[in-house]
C-alpha cells in the first residue's frame, strides 16, 4: 500500500470538512436570511421608479407622434392657402397703380382693349372638288338582231313535283335491272375443261424446255454480233 504522509492526510481532511462547512453555511443563510424593511422599502422605490420611468417614455413617445402630425397638417394648410392666395385675382386699386406707373389707361374703352382676347382672322379656302363622272353606253345592245324572250313557266304543285320524283326513281331502278339481267345472260357458259394424261403434260413440258433453250440460244447469238 501507498504511505501518505501526515500532511497530505491533513490536508484532505480540511478540504473535505471545508465543503461540508459550506453547504452547512449556504443552507442556513437560505433559511434565515431576510431582508430588513429597509432594504424592502428601497426595492418598493426602485420598482415605482422604472414604472414612472416607462410610463413616460410612452407619454412622450405619443406626444411626438401628434406633434408631428400636427406639423405635417400645418404644412398641408399653408400650401393650400398659398395656392388659394396666388389664384385669387389681385386687387383693383393695385392694378391701377401698376398700369398708372407703366403709364398705361386704367379706365375706359382703351383700358378694356388690352383684356380683349385676341381673334385671329380665319380665311376661307374653297375646295374645288374634281369628280370624275363615268358615263356607260347602252347603245350596243339595242344592235342586237334579235330580242331574246325569256319564257316563263307557270310553276308546279307540290304533289306534282313528288310525283315527278317518284316517276324518276321507279324509272332508274327498271333500268338498273334491265342492264343486270342483259350482263347475266351475255355471260358465256363456262366449257367443261377435259382431264390431262400424264403423257400429255410431259410433251407439253418438254416442248415448252426445247422452245425456252431456242430462244436463249438466238440471244446469245445477237449478243455476239453486236459485240
Amino acid at each position: 500500500m501507498i504511505e501518505v504522509s501526515n500532511l497530505v492526510s491533513t490536508l484532505i481532511t480540511g478540504l473535505l470538512a471545508s465543503i461540508a462547512f459550506l453547504f452547512l453555511v449556504y443552507f442556513f443563510w437560505k433559511l434565515y436570511d431576510r431582508p430588513s424593511r429597509r432594504q424592502i422599502e428601497v426595492l418598493e422605490e426602485k420598482r415605482e421608479k422604472f414604472k414612472e420611468t416607462k410610463m413616460w417614455q410612452a407619454v412622450e413617445a405619443e406626444m411626438a407622434a401628434e406633434r408631428e402630425q400636427a406639423e405635417a397638417l400645418a404644412i398641408i394648410q399653408r400650401q393650400k392657402a398659398e395656392e388659394r392666395a396666388r389664384a385669387m385675382p389681385p386687387a383693383a386699386q393695385l392694378t391701377k397703380n401698376a398700369l398708372a406707373a407703366l403709364d398705361s389707361p386704367t379706365e375706359g374703352a382703351a383700358f378694356l382693349e388690352r383684356f380683349k382676347p385676341t381673334v385671329s382672322e380665319v380665311q376661307e379656302v374653297a375646295v374645288e372638288e374634281l369628280l370624275e363622272t363615268e358615263i356607260i353606253d347602252d347603245s350596243d345592245v339595242l344592235l342586237a338582231p334579235e330580242l331574246v324572250e325569256v319564257r316563263q313557266d307557270a310553276g308546279l304543285e307540290e304533289h306534282e313535283i313528288l310525283q315527278l320524283l317518284l316517276d324518276d326513281d321507279e324509272a332508274i331502278e327498271a333500268e338498273a335491272s334491265r342492264e343486270t339481267e342483259i350482263e347475266a345472260s351475255a355471260e358465256p357458259e363456262s366449257e367443261p375443261q377435259e382431264p390431262v394424261t400424264k403423257s400429255e403434260q410431259d410433251a407439253l413440258d418438254d416442248a415448252d424446255v426445247n422452245w425456252q433453250g431456242k430462244d436463249k440460244r438466238a440471244d446469245d447469238d445477237t449478243w455476239a454480233v453486236g459485240w
